[in-house]
């Protein structure tokens, strides 16, 4: 599942729209250990776990990514703001090199994403 897929990832792991990375972490943590595939017996159940966990972890990884956070972010500016303006908590001029949305490198998942 793509992270542009989600529909709201905050929404998702149910945290605020300026959570911090840690929020975000303990909010995934949460619903991993619910949703594991390994957690669950019958094979129905750990289907329904996998397709959960696999949304989950799909809006983890796209907020925890600064340059997708912020792509997201500016694709959804209207419901952000209540359906008015294009502006928010996380603007970037145009004089702000991309590089400076650098992405961090994560032990979840291999270096080549």
């Amino acid at each position: 599942m793509k992270a542009k897929e989600i529909e709201d990832p905050y929404e998702l792991l149910g945290v605020a729209y300026d959570a911090e990375e840690d929020v975000i972490k303990k909010a995934f943590r949460k619903a991993a250990k619910k949703f594991h595939p390994d957690r669950h017996s019958s094979p129905e159940a750990k289907e329904r776990a996998h397709d959960a966990f696999a949304k989950y972890s799909a809006a983890y990884y796209m907020l925890m990514d600064p340059v997708q956070r912020y792509d997201w972010r500016q694709a959804n500016a209207k419901k952000l703001n209540g359906g008015g303006g294009s502006t928010f908590a996380e603007p970037r001029s145009p004089s702000t090199p991309t590089s400076s949305l650098k992405r961090k490198k994560s032990i979840y998942r291999p270096a080549s994403c």
